[in-house]
Protein backbone atom coordinates (compact mmCIF):
# COMPACT_ATOMS: atom_id res chain seq x y z
CA UNK A 1 0.00 0.00 0.00
CA UNK A 2 2.95 1.67 0.83
CA UNK A 3 4.62 1.82 -2.35
CA UNK A 4 1.48 2.85 -4.23
CA UNK A 5 1.09 5.97 -2.91
CA UNK A 6 4.41 7.76 -4.38
CA UNK A 7 2.79 6.15 -7.77
CA UNK A 8 -0.64 8.17 -7.56
CA UNK A 9 0.73 11.29 -6.13
CA UNK A 10 3.35 11.53 -9.25
CA UNK A 11 -0.11 10.25 -11.60
CA UNK A 12 -1.45 13.60 -9.93
CA UNK A 13 1.52 15.82 -10.52
CA UNK A 14 1.79 14.58 -13.91
CA UNK A 15 -1.96 15.72 -14.57
CA UNK A 16 -1.14 19.00 -13.20
CA UNK A 17 1.49 19.75 -15.32
CA UNK A 18 0.06 18.10 -18.43
CA UNK A 19 -3.01 20.79 -18.14
CA UNK A 20 -0.95 23.69 -17.52
CA UNK A 21 1.16 22.83 -20.67
CA UNK A 22 -1.84 22.70 -22.66
CA UNK A 23 -3.23 25.93 -21.30
CA UNK A 24 0.20 27.84 -22.57
CA UNK A 25 -0.10 25.61 -25.46
CA UNK A 26 -4.09 26.87 -26.76
CA UNK A 27 -2.66 30.49 -25.20
CA UNK A 28 0.39 30.68 -27.91
CA UNK A 29 2.06 33.51 -25.15
CA UNK A 30 -1.30 35.74 -25.64
CA UNK A 31 -2.10 36.61 -21.91
CA UNK A 32 -6.04 35.51 -21.17
CA UNK A 33 -8.06 37.77 -19.40
CA UNK A 34 -10.77 36.60 -17.57
CA UNK A 35 -12.29 39.77 -16.34
CA UNK A 36 -15.45 39.14 -19.12
CA UNK A 37 -17.28 41.44 -21.71
CA UNK A 38 -17.12 44.32 -19.20
CA UNK A 39 -13.34 44.46 -19.83
CA UNK A 40 -13.59 44.45 -23.33
CA UNK A 41 -16.24 47.15 -23.68
CA UNK A 42 -13.57 49.06 -21.68
CA UNK A 43 -10.95 48.47 -24.40
CA UNK A 44 -13.31 48.70 -27.13
CA UNK A 45 -14.16 51.93 -25.54
CA UNK A 46 -10.08 53.17 -25.02
CA UNK A 47 -9.19 52.53 -28.53
CA UNK A 48 -11.79 54.21 -30.28
CA UNK A 49 -12.07 56.88 -28.25
CA UNK A 50 -15.60 56.76 -27.55
CA UNK A 51 -17.46 57.05 -23.75
CA UNK A 52 -17.96 53.06 -22.70
CA UNK A 53 -22.02 54.27 -22.28
CA UNK A 54 -21.65 54.53 -26.38
CA UNK A 55 -20.00 50.97 -26.81
CA UNK A 56 -22.89 49.51 -24.50
CA UNK A 57 -25.70 51.61 -26.77
CA UNK A 58 -24.46 49.72 -29.70
CA UNK A 59 -24.40 46.70 -27.93
CA UNK A 60 -27.94 46.87 -27.30
CA UNK A 61 -28.97 47.47 -31.05
CA UNK A 62 -28.90 44.25 -31.49
CA UNK A 63 -25.04 44.43 -32.62
CA UNK A 64 -22.90 40.95 -31.26
CA UNK A 65 -19.68 42.13 -29.24
CA UNK A 66 -17.82 41.38 -31.98
CA UNK A 67 -19.73 43.12 -34.55
CA UNK A 68 -19.28 46.58 -32.11
CA UNK A 69 -15.53 47.29 -33.27
CA UNK A 70 -16.97 46.92 -36.92
CA UNK A 71 -19.31 49.73 -36.60
CA UNK A 72 -16.80 52.11 -34.63
CA UNK A 73 -14.21 51.23 -37.21
CA UNK A 74 -16.41 52.09 -39.81
CA UNK A 75 -17.58 55.01 -38.90
CA UNK A 76 -14.29 56.45 -38.01
CA UNK A 77 -13.68 55.73 -41.89
CA UNK A 78 -16.21 56.95 -42.95
CA UNK A 79 -16.46 60.40 -40.68
CA UNK A 80 -19.81 59.01 -39.45
CA UNK A 81 -22.05 58.74 -36.32
CA UNK A 82 -21.91 55.12 -35.42
CA UNK A 83 -26.16 55.48 -34.88
CA UNK A 84 -25.79 56.05 -39.00
CA UNK A 85 -23.58 52.73 -39.72
CA UNK A 86 -26.07 50.98 -37.31
CA UNK A 87 -28.84 51.92 -39.09
CA UNK A 88 -27.75 50.79 -42.47
CA UNK A 89 -26.40 47.36 -40.84
CA UNK A 90 -30.18 46.61 -39.17
CA UNK A 91 -31.27 47.80 -42.93
CA UNK A 92 -29.98 44.84 -44.54
CA UNK A 93 -26.67 46.31 -45.85
CA UNK A 94 -23.38 43.56 -45.86
CA UNK A 95 -20.28 45.52 -44.02
CA UNK A 96 -19.31 45.53 -47.38
CA UNK A 97 -21.77 47.88 -48.51
CA UNK A 98 -21.99 50.08 -46.03
CA UNK A 99 -18.17 50.71 -46.84
CA UNK A 100 -18.62 50.91 -50.15
CA UNK A 101 -21.60 53.53 -50.12
CA UNK A 102 -19.12 55.91 -48.46
CA UNK A 103 -16.27 55.26 -51.40
CA UNK A 104 -14.29 52.82 -49.36
CA UNK A 105 -13.24 49.52 -50.38
CA UNK A 106 -11.95 46.48 -48.48
CA UNK A 107 -8.18 48.28 -48.44
CA UNK A 108 -9.49 49.85 -45.05
CA UNK A 109 -9.57 46.20 -43.48
CA UNK A 110 -5.92 44.68 -44.66
CA UNK A 111 -3.73 43.35 -41.98
CA UNK A 112 -0.37 42.12 -42.70
CA UNK A 113 1.01 38.97 -42.03
CA UNK A 114 4.03 37.41 -42.39
CA UNK A 115 2.75 34.07 -43.77
CA UNK A 116 -0.59 32.55 -44.31
CA UNK A 117 -2.06 33.12 -41.29
CA UNK A 118 -4.76 30.10 -42.17
CA UNK A 119 -8.72 30.47 -40.90
CA UNK A 120 -10.31 32.40 -39.94
CA UNK A 121 -8.25 34.73 -41.82
CA UNK A 122 -7.11 32.81 -44.46
CA UNK A 123 -9.65 33.76 -46.82
CA UNK A 124 -9.46 37.65 -46.54
CA UNK A 125 -5.73 36.71 -46.82
CA UNK A 126 -5.97 35.40 -49.91
CA UNK A 127 -8.46 38.05 -51.64
CA UNK A 128 -5.45 40.42 -50.54
CA UNK A 129 -2.63 38.21 -51.72
CA UNK A 130 -4.19 37.36 -55.45
CA UNK A 131 -4.96 40.87 -56.28
CA UNK A 132 -2.56 43.89 -56.82
CA UNK A 133 -3.14 46.63 -54.17
CA UNK A 134 -4.67 48.84 -57.37
CA UNK A 135 -7.04 46.39 -57.68
CA UNK A 136 -7.87 45.83 -53.95
CA UNK A 137 -11.53 48.10 -54.88
CA UNK A 138 -12.67 44.93 -56.70
CA UNK A 139 -12.25 42.43 -53.62
CA UNK A 140 -15.74 42.00 -51.65
CA UNK A 141 -15.03 40.52 -48.09
CA UNK A 142 -17.63 38.54 -46.57
CA UNK A 143 -19.40 40.00 -43.20
CA UNK A 144 -17.34 36.93 -41.24
CA UNK A 145 -14.25 38.35 -43.04
CA UNK A 146 -14.65 41.44 -42.22
CA UNK A 147 -15.31 40.92 -38.42
CA UNK A 148 -12.40 38.92 -38.13
CA UNK A 149 -10.38 41.31 -40.02
CA UNK A 150 -11.79 44.66 -37.68
CA UNK A 151 -10.93 42.40 -34.49
CA UNK A 152 -7.63 41.44 -35.72
CA UNK A 153 -6.70 45.06 -36.20
CA UNK A 154 -7.91 46.36 -32.76
CA UNK A 155 -6.85 43.20 -30.67
CA UNK A 156 -3.24 43.66 -32.74
CA UNK A 157 -2.89 47.40 -31.68
CA UNK A 158 -4.59 48.20 -28.84
CA UNK A 159 -3.07 44.73 -26.51
CA UNK A 160 0.67 45.03 -28.52
CA UNK A 161 0.46 41.64 -30.62
CA UNK A 162 2.04 40.93 -33.43
CA UNK A 163 -0.76 40.07 -36.14
CA UNK A 164 0.50 36.69 -36.40
CA UNK A 165 0.39 36.23 -32.90
CA UNK A 166 -3.50 36.64 -32.25
CA UNK A 167 -4.51 34.52 -36.47
CA UNK A 168 -2.70 31.41 -34.30
CA UNK A 169 -4.44 31.67 -31.30
CA UNK A 170 -7.62 32.65 -32.95
CA UNK A 171 -7.25 29.61 -35.50
CA UNK A 172 -7.60 27.68 -32.59
CA UNK A 173 -10.67 28.40 -31.40
CA UNK A 174 -9.05 31.57 -28.94
CA UNK A 175 -11.98 34.24 -28.51
CA UNK A 176 -11.49 38.18 -28.86
CA UNK A 177 -12.61 38.52 -25.35
CA UNK A 178 -10.30 37.25 -23.45
CA UNK A 179 -7.04 38.47 -24.98
CA UNK A 180 -5.38 40.37 -22.13
CA UNK A 181 -2.54 43.64 -22.28
CA UNK A 182 1.03 42.42 -23.40
CA UNK A 183 3.30 41.88 -20.34
CA UNK A 184 0.05 42.00 -17.60
CA UNK A 185 -0.25 38.20 -16.54
CA UNK A 186 2.72 36.67 -17.75
CA UNK A 187 3.14 34.37 -20.64
CA UNK A 188 6.00 34.03 -23.34
CA UNK A 189 4.91 36.01 -26.45
CA UNK A 190 5.21 33.43 -29.73
CA UNK A 191 7.88 34.37 -31.81
CA UNK A 192 7.23 35.12 -35.88
CA UNK A 193 5.70 38.00 -37.37
CA UNK A 194 7.16 41.40 -38.25
CA UNK A 195 7.22 44.73 -36.70
CA UNK A 196 8.08 46.46 -38.72
CA UNK A 197 5.46 45.84 -40.86
CA UNK A 198 2.52 49.26 -41.76
CA UNK A 199 -0.72 49.26 -42.65
CA UNK A 200 -0.97 50.27 -46.22
CA UNK A 201 -4.02 49.02 -47.37
CA UNK A 202 -5.61 52.27 -49.55
CA UNK A 203 -9.40 51.95 -48.31
CA UNK A 204 -10.74 55.06 -50.34
CA UNK A 205 -12.27 54.62 -53.65
CA UNK A 206 -9.68 57.60 -54.97
CA UNK A 207 -6.62 56.09 -53.33
CA UNK A 208 -6.79 57.93 -50.29
CA UNK A 209 -4.86 55.60 -47.32
CA UNK A 210 -6.41 53.80 -44.08
CA UNK A 211 -3.98 54.46 -40.92
CA UNK A 212 -3.17 51.67 -39.17
CA UNK A 213 -4.81 53.51 -36.16
CA UNK A 214 -8.70 52.76 -36.39
CA UNK A 215 -9.74 54.76 -33.65
CA UNK A 216 -13.28 56.78 -33.94
CA UNK A 217 -14.42 61.03 -33.60
CA UNK A 218 -12.87 62.46 -30.47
Amino acid sequence: MKNKRPIAFMLILAAFFAAVALRAEVSFGLNINSAGPESFYLNVSNYYRVPEAQVMVIHEQRMSDEEIPVVLYLASQAHVGPEIIIRQRLGGLSWMDIALAYHLNAGIFYVPFSRDPGPPYGRAYGYYRHHRRGDWGKIRLADEDVVNMVNLRFVSEHYGYRPDEVAQYRGHGGSFHKVGKKGQGGGDNVKGGRDDDKYEGKGHGKGGKSHGQGHGKK
